[in-house]
């Protein structure tokens, strides 16, 4: 216990003390339809960003050649590549409505908060794996209960509430492995869900020794 109390003291020092790098970007895709697990989709694919002014995390300008009849009103899928992103971005619905999946891998945020999520109402696949995310509070996808395919794998995850999850009924693949406090994940098969949502509720629990209050003060 005393291991886990310097772990989470670190993260929150780091959290509360580290510069935090955020902008407002331009988006250079490559279009095109491809198969991501659950359907096919239209997407902005290895999407590079270009950074426009400090201060802001806004996606302010789309480029790239749309396959003949598709426009940005078509695209069903960000998948972001090749760029550290610190911030969990904003703005994509502006300018992809129908937003239904999201892929970010390697990103440099540390917490995910349901505010970051809002917009994307759509949302049926989000792929957050090989990231720095260390804990997930209650209700975090209150925003996206159309998710079917949530993976959180190889992240640093060691905490997480009670109700991080809920209302995801339609969840059918969660891959939650090797994070810190759980190693462990579901693939097609929905009624597995809710099982492991308990083993990690369970396991990712922080014991009373440690003080909650520094999680609401980041």
């Amino acid at each position: 216990m005393k291991i886990l109390s310097i772990i989470l003291s670190t993260f929150v020092f780091l959290i509360i003390f580290s510069p935090i790098s955020i902008s407002s970007f331009d988006l250079h895709c490559n279009f095109g339809t491809d198969s991501y697990y659950i359907a096919q989709f239209y997407h902005c694919k290895d999407a590079h960003i270009e950074i426009r002014k400090e201060n802001e995390k806004n996606l302010k300008k789309v480029y790239g050649d749309h396959d003949d009849n598709f426009s940005n009103e078509n695209v069903e899928a960000v998948w972001f590549d090749g760029f550290p992103i610190y911030n969990f971005p904003s703005g994509i619905t502006e300018h992809f409505k129908d937003l239904q999946a999201i892929w970010i891998s390697y990103a440099q945020f540390s917490q995910l908060k349901s505010e970051d999520l809002e917009e994307y109402k759509n949302l049926r696949l989000l792929h957050l794996n090989f990231g720095a995310i260390f804990n997930l509070k209650k209700d975090l996808f209150m925003h996206n209960l159309k998710l079917e395919y949530l993976d959180l794998s190889y992240n640093r995850i060691f905490f997480v509430e009670s109700g991080a999850f809920n209302g995801l009924q339609k969840l059918t693949t969660f891959v939650f492995n090797k994070n810190v406090c759980h190693n462990d994940g579901v693939r097609d098969k929905a009624s597995d869900v809710p099982i492991l949502v308990r083993k990690i509720e369970e396991n990712c629990k922080i014991n009373d020794e440690i003080q909650l209050q520094c999680f609401n003060d980041v």
